[in-house]
């Protein structure tokens, strides 16, 4: 992909995270990893493969608690 492309979308439905295609907008079932978190989120990540491309989609989720240790 180039700077004017879509990107790789992440969401959780339902207690399961889909990520969409940034080439044909068709979602795929994932399971994604957490990565460090900040006071405020949560960061996903998950990595699939559609098209023929390896991507990687992200999703920052606000906490419902903060975090302060």
């Amino acid at each position: 992909m180039t700077g004017g492309e879509a990107m790789a979308q992440l969401r959780c439905e339902g207690g399961r995270y889909e990520a969409r295609c940034a080439y044909c907008g068709a979602w795929h079932r994932v399971v994604p990893r957490q990565l460090p978190c900040d006071t405020f989120f949560e960061n996903y990540e998950a990595g699939f493969t559609c098209c023929g491309h390896p991507q990687v989609a992200q999703l920052a989720v606000e906490k419902d608690e903060l975090d302060f240790h």
